[in-house]
């Protein structure tokens, strides 16, 4: 009896033996890419971020009139004056804040600060803050899983006077 299917309605063993390769290569990529192979997708891109912004200060409470502030980035460095834009005490990453071989380029990460008032009990000036602080970094992630670091600023450095 001919049933009408011939070698047409049957498959061959190649069939079976393509489709469980395609299968296996389908497991070992979606395996890699989840992470559950051990191999982790964490390529970063080779791109350096700048931050050429100012450091902003916080000063807790508000320096008392006729002080001076100054202010410098790195811990060895010589402060210069530096006053409030409107109410934010900002230093830019400039001449003449910038120390030695420091680029204003975020790199440095240490603000010295130096507020001096004058003395309500006489002529004598008397030294509030003199301290040098770090800079809080705030860095965006990026990749796949945030694994890299991107663009990133500076946060205000909170400075409490005495």
């Amino acid at each position: 009896m001919d049933t009408g299917r011939g070698r047409r309605g049957r498959r061959g063993p190649g069939v079976h033996r393509r489709r469980a390769a395609a299968a296996s290569v389908a497991a070992i990529v979606t395996a890699t890419l989840t992470g559950c192979s051990g191999i982790v997708l964490d390529a970063c891109p080779a791109i350096g971020y700048l931050y050429s912004g100012p450091a902003v200060v916080e000063f807790s409470p508000p320096p008392p009139p006729g002080s001076t502030t100054a202010a410098c980035f790195g811990d060895e460095c010589t402060p210069a004056p530096f006053e409030p834009v409107g109410d934010v005490w900002q230093v830019p990453q400039q001449a003449p804040y910038l120390g030695a071989g420091t680029f204003g380029d975020g790199s440095e990460t240490t603000l010295r600060i130096v507020v001096v008032a004058p003395d309500p009990a006489g002529a004598e000036q008397r030294t509030l803050v003199d301290d040098a602080f770090e800079i809080p970094v705030s860095v965006e992630r990026t990749g796949i899983f945030g694994q890299c670091t991107g663009p990133f600023s500076f946060e205000p450095v909170e400075v409490v006077l005495d």
